[in-house]
């Protein structure tokens, strides 16, 4: 593989999209105060609403997503209005309004170019990967972790991406040709270009100023087994704030919990990928796991409760 130190960046790491989430205390579908308080920020740059919760801003396309979920309201910003605000020197002032206010990020892409052959970089990558692993934070990455999407370019090489861990996983590494997308999508050819992006979500506990300032997420997860780590970047501690969804029966009740955990948990994808290795009979013992763990605990509530008696 490419020395991880003939990687040539392209400027500094950058936040490439954001997605927030804040509590919704009133009943209807207005947005909470601190959503009108962002787009008025970012009023200057030019918006316009497209309609179903979607704002357009920027000089190049950015997307702004606002829109109610639950008991809570959703609140994301594209790459491109992310490079707007950034390019504005309105991303602080809009990091300091929404540390105001409760608030989770959600997820958070910090991403980094490289100025290299990208197509040589992700071939010794995929080859590396299906011989061994590699490790991404403190997560071992094998190839039962690894997604490709190669392609051929104009010079009749394979490139493309490679992604390492599931969409929906708290940790994903996604590194592919930025050169090929932005030709591929009849954009000027920016020359030899590599991404390398982070994507975290929730649960690893990034904070809205990890958008201002990116660096030490960045390469906290990527180096050294993607890029190397610049001397001068000190580490990075998971510092993200939250909220407690005060939850209301009507709208909220038990099976609808239920669904929404199985539906965002990691440690379920992780169950299922194993009974799936487990064969036909891989789900029956999920199921049956789960049903001995739910009387265990209620034998052993049971019997607290007799001591206590």
């Amino acid at each position: 593989m490419e020395a991880n130190n003939q990687l040539s960046p392209v400027g500094v790491p950058f936040c490439d999209y954001l997605s927030l989430t804040f509590p919704r205390d009133e009943v209807g579908d207005a947005p909470p105060a601190i959503v009108e308080t962002v787009l008025s920020l970012l009023t200057e740059l030019g918006i316009q609403f497209m309609g179903d919760g979607v704002h357009e801003v920027g000089a190049y396309g950015g997307k702004i997503y606002s829109k109610r979920r639950g008991l809570v309201w959703m609140f994301s910003m594209s790459g491109a209005a992310m490079r707007s605000i950034r390019e504005a020197g309105l991303l602080k002032d809009m990091a300091m309004a929404i540390n105001e206010v409760p608030h989770r990020v959600t997820r958070l892409d910090a991403s980094c170019d490289y100025a290299t052959n990208a197509p040589q970089f992700l071939a010794a990558l995929y080859r590396r990967i299906r011989k061994g692993s590699i490790v991404i934070g403190k997560k071992v990455v094998r190839a039962h972790d690894m997604q490709v999407f190669f392609h051929q370019n104009e010079h009749n090489k394979r490139t493309g991406g490679i992604y390492l861990g599931s969409p929906k996983a708290e940790i994903r590494a996604c590194i592919y040709d930025k050169q090929f997308e932005r030709v591929s999508k009849g954009f000027p050819d920016p020359g030899e270009m590599l991404r390398i992006e982070i994507r975290l979500r929730s649960q690893v506990g990034c904070t809205v100023f990890d958008a201002v300032s990116p660096e030490r997420l960045y390469y906290h997860y990527s180096a050294p087994d993607l890029c190397e780590l610049p001397e001068s970047v000190r580490p990075w501690e998971a510092n993200g704030q939250g909220f407690e969804v005060q939850h209301n029966e009507v709208q909220f009740t038990p099976y609808a919990r239920l669904k929404s955990l199985i539906g965002e948990s990691a440690v379920v994808e992780q169950m299922f990928r194993l009974a799936r290795m487990d064969g036909a009979g891989g789900l029956q013992s999920v199921i049956t796991l789960l049903q001995r763990r739910f009387e265990a605990e209620g034998q052993a509530k049971s019997a607290k409760l007799s001591l206590v008696a």
